[in-house]
């Protein structure tokens, strides 16, 4: 009798699915999984180029994006990644109150 439960419970957890559970991404491209895309759209009033970021600013919002090589006047869409607040950047030894890394969509040149 006991062999019989034995094998009656060792066949429940056979049964079970084997495939292992999902586990999420790391890093940035994790961060954003499951949120809707947030595009910017916008003229580039200022750029600061350092590194391997350029610093762009879109209105009263402050963006990082890597190389993307803008000019002032140009518009843009820019794909939201992730967002601090009171971001230090210490090449350009400055504090910003909100910044937004992200990834550069379109660029239009305007004349």
């Amino acid at each position: 009798m006991r062999v019989l439960v034995l094998l009656m419970l060792l066949g429940i957890a056979c049964s079970k699915s084997s495939k292992p559970e999902a586990v999420p991404p790391s890093g940035l491209a994790g961060l954003a999984q499951g949120k809707p895309i947030k595009i910017h759209e916008g003229v580039v009033d200022e750029v600061i180029e350092r590194d391997q970021f350029d610093y762009v600013r879109i209105g009263a919002n402050w963006f990082a994006l890597v190389g993307a090589s803008l000019k002032v006047g140009q518009k843009v869409k820019v794909e939201e990644q992730v967002v601090f607040d009171n971001f230090q950047s210490k090449t350009l030894n400055r504090t910003f109150p909100r910044i937004i890394f992200g990834k550069l969509v379109q660029s239009i040149q305007t004349h």
